[in-house]
Protein backbone atom coordinates (compact mmCIF):
# COMPACT_ATOMS: atom_id res chain seq x y z
CA UNK A 1 0.00 0.00 0.00
CA UNK A 2 1.09 3.57 0.04
CA UNK A 3 1.54 6.50 2.37
CA UNK A 4 -0.23 9.80 2.70
CA UNK A 5 0.90 13.08 4.15
CA UNK A 6 4.09 15.05 4.41
CA UNK A 7 6.09 12.09 5.72
CA UNK A 8 4.93 9.70 3.00
CA UNK A 9 7.61 7.72 1.25
CA UNK A 10 6.55 5.82 -1.83
CA UNK A 11 7.94 3.97 -4.83
CA UNK A 12 7.61 5.78 -8.16
CA UNK A 13 4.92 3.45 -9.54
CA UNK A 14 2.67 4.03 -6.55
CA UNK A 15 0.58 7.07 -5.62
CA UNK A 16 2.58 9.69 -3.85
CA UNK A 17 2.02 12.82 -1.85
CA UNK A 18 2.24 15.95 -3.94
CA UNK A 19 2.69 18.41 -1.07
CA UNK A 20 1.48 21.98 -1.02
CA UNK A 21 -1.88 23.24 0.08
CA UNK A 22 -3.95 21.97 -2.84
CA UNK A 23 -5.89 18.75 -2.72
CA UNK A 24 -4.86 16.14 -5.24
CA UNK A 25 -5.21 12.61 -6.50
CA UNK A 26 -2.21 10.57 -7.52
CA UNK A 27 -2.27 7.68 -9.92
CA UNK A 28 -0.13 4.55 -9.85
CA UNK A 29 0.68 2.08 -12.56
CA UNK A 30 -2.38 1.40 -14.68
CA UNK A 31 -4.26 4.37 -13.21
CA UNK A 32 -6.13 2.22 -10.67
CA UNK A 33 -4.68 3.55 -7.44
CA UNK A 34 -5.91 6.80 -6.01
CA UNK A 35 -5.73 8.70 -2.79
CA UNK A 36 -7.04 11.96 -1.55
CA UNK A 37 -5.03 14.39 0.49
CA UNK A 38 -7.49 17.09 1.42
CA UNK A 39 -10.60 15.91 -0.41
CA UNK A 40 -10.19 17.40 -3.90
CA UNK A 41 -10.67 15.69 -7.23
CA UNK A 42 -7.78 17.30 -9.14
CA UNK A 43 -7.37 15.77 -12.59
CA UNK A 44 -9.41 12.68 -11.75
CA UNK A 45 -11.49 10.96 -14.39
CA UNK A 46 -15.23 10.57 -14.00
CA UNK A 47 -14.75 6.91 -13.10
CA UNK A 48 -12.28 7.90 -10.41
CA UNK A 49 -14.73 10.38 -8.92
CA UNK A 50 -17.52 7.78 -8.89
CA UNK A 51 -15.30 5.14 -7.25
CA UNK A 52 -14.08 7.61 -4.66
CA UNK A 53 -17.57 8.90 -3.83
CA UNK A 54 -19.00 5.38 -3.50
CA UNK A 55 -16.19 4.30 -1.19
CA UNK A 56 -16.31 7.58 0.69
CA UNK A 57 -20.02 6.95 1.35
CA UNK A 58 -19.05 3.69 3.08
CA UNK A 59 -16.73 5.65 5.40
CA UNK A 60 -19.39 8.33 5.98
CA UNK A 61 -22.07 5.73 6.80
CA UNK A 62 -19.61 3.96 9.13
CA UNK A 63 -19.14 7.15 11.15
CA UNK A 64 -22.82 8.05 11.04
CA UNK A 65 -23.67 4.60 12.41
CA UNK A 66 -21.18 4.98 15.26
CA UNK A 67 -22.21 8.53 16.10
CA UNK A 68 -25.95 7.77 16.09
CA UNK A 69 -25.53 4.26 17.54
CA UNK A 70 -27.39 2.83 14.53
CA UNK A 71 -26.42 -0.84 14.60
CA UNK A 72 -28.56 -1.70 11.54
CA UNK A 73 -26.76 0.92 9.46
CA UNK A 74 -23.37 -0.38 10.63
CA UNK A 75 -24.27 -3.97 9.76
CA UNK A 76 -25.59 -2.94 6.33
CA UNK A 77 -22.02 -1.99 5.39
CA UNK A 78 -20.76 -5.58 5.77
CA UNK A 79 -21.06 -8.53 3.39
CA UNK A 80 -22.94 -11.49 4.89
CA UNK A 81 -19.70 -13.50 5.13
CA UNK A 82 -17.52 -10.60 6.27
CA UNK A 83 -14.66 -10.98 8.73
CA UNK A 84 -13.74 -8.33 11.30
CA UNK A 85 -10.48 -8.49 13.24
CA UNK A 86 -9.94 -6.23 16.26
CA UNK A 87 -8.12 -6.52 19.56
CA UNK A 88 -6.58 -9.85 18.61
CA UNK A 89 -9.99 -11.45 18.02
CA UNK A 90 -11.72 -12.43 14.78
CA UNK A 91 -15.46 -12.11 14.20
CA UNK A 92 -16.92 -14.00 11.23
CA UNK A 93 -20.35 -13.36 9.72
CA UNK A 94 -22.90 -10.71 10.57
CA UNK A 95 -24.02 -12.30 13.86
CA UNK A 96 -20.52 -12.21 15.35
CA UNK A 97 -19.86 -8.77 13.86
CA UNK A 98 -23.11 -7.54 15.42
CA UNK A 99 -21.89 -8.80 18.80
CA UNK A 100 -18.62 -6.93 18.34
CA UNK A 101 -20.38 -3.62 17.61
CA UNK A 102 -22.89 -4.09 20.44
CA UNK A 103 -19.95 -4.25 22.86
CA UNK A 104 -17.92 -1.48 21.18
CA UNK A 105 -17.40 1.74 23.14
CA UNK A 106 -18.90 3.91 20.42
CA UNK A 107 -22.24 2.07 20.75
CA UNK A 108 -22.43 2.36 24.54
CA UNK A 109 -25.22 4.73 25.66
CA UNK A 110 -23.02 6.55 28.20
CA UNK A 111 -20.56 7.54 25.45
CA UNK A 112 -21.72 10.57 23.50
CA UNK A 113 -19.08 10.42 20.80
CA UNK A 114 -19.02 12.03 17.38
CA UNK A 115 -16.98 10.05 14.86
CA UNK A 116 -15.27 11.38 11.75
CA UNK A 117 -12.28 10.94 9.45
CA UNK A 118 -10.01 13.89 8.71
CA UNK A 119 -9.99 14.31 4.90
CA UNK A 120 -6.26 13.61 4.63
CA UNK A 121 -6.55 10.30 6.50
CA UNK A 122 -8.44 8.28 3.90
CA UNK A 123 -7.13 6.38 0.89
CA UNK A 124 -8.34 3.71 -1.46
CA UNK A 125 -7.39 1.44 -4.31
CA UNK A 126 -9.90 -0.03 -6.79
CA UNK A 127 -9.27 -3.15 -8.86
CA UNK A 128 -12.50 -3.93 -10.74
CA UNK A 129 -15.11 -5.09 -8.23
CA UNK A 130 -12.64 -5.23 -5.35
CA UNK A 131 -11.26 -2.33 -3.39
CA UNK A 132 -9.04 -1.50 -0.47
CA UNK A 133 -10.19 1.32 1.83
CA UNK A 134 -8.17 2.71 4.71
CA UNK A 135 -9.39 5.46 6.99
CA UNK A 136 -8.71 6.73 10.46
CA UNK A 137 -11.47 7.51 12.94
CA UNK A 138 -11.40 10.23 15.51
CA UNK A 139 -14.06 9.82 18.18
CA UNK A 140 -14.71 13.12 19.92
CA UNK A 141 -16.37 12.97 23.34
CA UNK A 142 -18.93 15.80 23.21
CA UNK A 143 -19.27 16.00 27.01
CA UNK A 144 -15.53 16.13 27.74
CA UNK A 145 -14.72 18.09 24.58
CA UNK A 146 -11.72 15.88 23.77
CA UNK A 147 -10.71 12.98 21.57
CA UNK A 148 -11.88 9.79 23.26
CA UNK A 149 -10.40 7.35 20.74
CA UNK A 150 -8.31 7.33 17.56
CA UNK A 151 -8.57 4.17 15.48
CA UNK A 152 -8.06 2.96 11.94
CA UNK A 153 -10.04 0.72 9.68
CA UNK A 154 -8.10 -1.19 7.02
CA UNK A 155 -10.70 -2.80 4.78
CA UNK A 156 -11.15 -5.03 1.76
CA UNK A 157 -14.43 -4.41 -0.05
CA UNK A 158 -16.40 -6.12 -2.81
CA UNK A 159 -18.84 -4.50 -5.21
CA UNK A 160 -22.09 -6.42 -5.63
CA UNK A 161 -24.75 -5.07 -8.00
CA UNK A 162 -23.08 -1.66 -7.93
CA UNK A 163 -22.85 -1.41 -4.13
CA UNK A 164 -19.68 -1.72 -2.03
CA UNK A 165 -19.65 -4.03 1.01
CA UNK A 166 -16.90 -4.56 3.58
CA UNK A 167 -15.60 -8.10 3.13
CA UNK A 168 -12.75 -7.87 5.63
CA UNK A 169 -12.11 -5.19 8.26
CA UNK A 170 -9.00 -4.88 10.38
CA UNK A 171 -9.61 -2.33 13.11
CA UNK A 172 -6.93 -1.10 15.47
CA UNK A 173 -6.08 1.84 17.70
CA UNK A 174 -3.76 4.51 16.33
CA UNK A 175 -1.02 5.15 18.89
CA UNK A 176 -0.88 8.93 18.40
CA UNK A 177 -2.22 11.69 16.18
Amino acid sequence: MFGIGPRACCRAAQPRYHGGNDASFAFGAGGNRRFVDGGGLGAATEETAVDFMQLHKVEIAFHEAGTTKNLDLMLSLFADDAVLTAGGKTYTGKDQIKGFWQAAATFQPQNQWVAYTPAFRIRYDVQGDRAHLYFECLYVDKAANKIAAHTNSDDSLVRVNGRWFIKEMKAAPVPEL
